[in-house]
Order: C-alpha cells, then sequence, then structure tokens
C-alpha cells in the first residue's frame, strides 16, 4: 500500500471506520484515525480498551506498509448518548 493512500483514508472528513488486511491474514479494525501512526515504511495500529478511540491505548502492532493488502470500509454501529 501507498503511504499517501493511507493518509488519505485516515484524513477523510467525516472519517469512516474501516479494517486492514494484511498479508500474514490479521485484519484490524480502524475505529479512529487517532489510532493510527503512518511512517514512510511502516504503520502503527494502536489498540484501545473496548471500543473506546483513544487517545489512550493498551497495546499497538507494527505494520509494514508493504504487508497491507486492502483497506476495507465498516458500517458504523450507532453509539447510543
Amino acid at each position: 500500500m501507498k503511504r499517501h493512500d493511507l493518509i488519505d483514508v485516515l484524513t477523510t472528513h467525516p472519517f469512516r471506520p474501516f479494517r486492514m488486511y494484511v498479508t500474514d491474514g490479521a485484519t484490524y479494525l480502524i475505529r479512529h484515525p487517532n489510532l493510527v501512526l503512518v511512517s514512510p515504511t511502516t504503520v502503527i495500529v494502536g489498540a484501545a480498551e473496548g471500543h473506546q478511540a483513544g487517545p489512550a491505548i493498551e497495546r499497538f502492532n507494527m505494520i509494514g506498509l508493504d504487508h497491507i493488502t486492502r483497506l476495507e470500509q465498516v458500517e458504523q454501529t450507532p453509539t447510543s448518548t
């Protein structure tokens, strides 16, 4: 995946959650753009506890941009307020 393509998805307004697929078969649900950092060759995906959108994360994964195979938008579930 090209760095600028991922940045475009992360900076789209309004943000739309998406699932990131990688070559080893893993998937990552990206619920909020603040949970993703993009470097020239690597993406750091933070995982928040439960359905929180950050800024605090519980753990993170580092993924090479060349290992991202596709992004798929997911339906956003309504939240009760």
